[in-house]
């Protein structure tokens, strides 16, 4: 009811003569009057918003972005091998995109996103450091701590943020979330590939190649969480008075599942995930690489079995409407 109120009596001065209007002025009510109030109102006037917000988008994503794109320009042959280490996820992301024939997510939206979850990388690196200095060594399970407090957490929000900044308003049903989802994991993964294989530089072409094919595996991992995260906020999307508990729902089970990956091939498979080695935080029980590779393929089979599910219910549920099937 106050908000009503509130409305009503904006509105009203909004429609009130402006010699009645002085008083409130720059308080409830604003027009360009001065030389800088124009001067400020002018771009708004002239260029259209969207390419505005456009133009700030792309600069942002520069500044941010740029001294990757450099890098790789200095050094081609890192960005053969990072564009190798994304190969796996981009094709799980493209056949996510391709499952949904009826309300398919824009090329756009899907360029957008890929770009926001890059842009994310910096934020995570920042929170990471700080709470990976606060947790490990805290305690001997501090490495784990992290994980599920720190990273997990901190990352599958940002690539949630990803999702919901551009896409969200275009989104028509959970499946489109999905897509975006995968996407900004992969525009994720890309960057954070970029940082670990920057970090075998100067190159070895084995240490490359070997860093390639494991962050390959993490990058697959990126997109799986971020599609099930991006699947419940599509589904939010869908089913509005709900939208708090579904946007929650998938972000708990994303930090899950993340945690759980990463707690695992360091406890059991002696694999860092950040710049501290594993050796410094508590012996780790190495079952070998095989061993490795089947918790891996399992683990995320499991997953993709399950966002299939969701995708094939969906054009299930589609098909059956007059008009669409």
């Amino acid at each position: 009811m106050d908000i009503d109120r509130s409305e009503s009596r904006e509105r009203h001065l909004q429609k009130a003569p402006k010699e009645d209007l002085l008083h409130v002025y720059d308080v409830t009510v604003w027009e360009p009057r001065t030389p800088v109030d124009k001067l400020c109102e002018l771009p708004f006037r002239v260029v259209p918003k969207k390419l505005i917000l456009g133009i700030v988008f792309m600069a942002v994503a520069f500044l941010l972005l740029s001294s990757t794109a450099l890098a790789v320009l200095e050094e081609p042959v890192l960005g053969g091998f990072v564009a190798v280490s994304v190969v796996p996820a981009l094709l799980l992301a493209w056949y996510f995109w391709m499952s949904d024939p009826y309300e398919r997510v824009t090329a756009t939206t899907l360029a957008v996103t890929y770009l926001l979850g890059c842009m994310m990388v910096s934020v995570a690196a920042v929170v990471n450091t700080a709470g990976q200095d606060a947790l490990i060594g805290f305690t001997s399970l501090g490495v784990y701590l992290f994980f599920f407090l720190v990273v997990a957490p901190a990352e599958e929000f940002l690539k949630m943020v990803a999702v919901t900044l551009h896409g969200y308003p275009r989104l028509g049903n959970a499946v489109g979330g999905a897509v975006l989802g995968a996407f900004a994991g992969l525009g994720f993964a890309t960057v954070e590939n970029f940082l670990y294989l920057s970090g075998a530089l100067p190159f070895s072409y084995t240490e490359l190649t070997g860093t390639a094919m494991a962050r390959a595996g993490v990058s697959v991992g990126h997109v799986l969480w971020s599609a099930v995260a991006g699947y419940y906020i599509g589904l939010a999307k869908v089913v509005p008075e709900h939208r708090g508990a579904l946007v929650l729902k998938g972000f708990v089970v994303a930090v899950v599942l993340h945690a759980t990956y990463n707690s695992v091939t360091v406890a059991f498979f002696g694999v860092g995930t950040g710049a501290v080695a594993p050796t410094t935080w508590i012996p780790a029980v190495e079952l070998g690489e095989s061993a490795q590779v089947v918790f891996i393929l399992v683990f995320y089979i499991g997953i993709g079995y399950y966002v299939l599910m969701k995708i094939e219910r969906h054009r299930n549920a589609v098909s059956e409407i007059p008009g669409f099937g």
